[in-house]
């Protein structure tokens, strides 16, 4: 877009203090949480779809490894505080 002297080319996005970023999203076994600071020493859950616990972590770092690869393919929910993330699983 073109306005005058100034040409726009994108917008840079804005993390949210509640917003879980979560790669690759699908992925196969293993993902990465990447929180902010303050969630450092909370406990998280991950969830399927019909709302079973299937594992329980602490977040111990602002970047955190999760290791499905014990779970089936299929939809789960990430969820710690009032954030929550879905994430896909598509290989076993």
């Amino acid at each position: 877009m073109w306005m005058g002297n100034i040409a726009l080319t994108g917008i840079n996005e804005v993390k949210k203090e509640n917003e879980i970023t979560v790669f690759p999203n699908p992925g196969d076994n293993y993902f990465t949480l990447i929180s902010n600071v303050a969630d450092i020493g909370s406990k998280a859950v991950i969830y399927n779809t019909i709302g079973q616990n299937v594992k329980e972590f602490m977040i111990t770092d602002a970047q955190t490894n999760l290791d499905l690869s014990d779970q089936p393919i299929g939809i789960y929910y990430i969820k710690y505080g009032d954030k929550s993330v879905k994430i896909i699983k598509t290989k076993k």
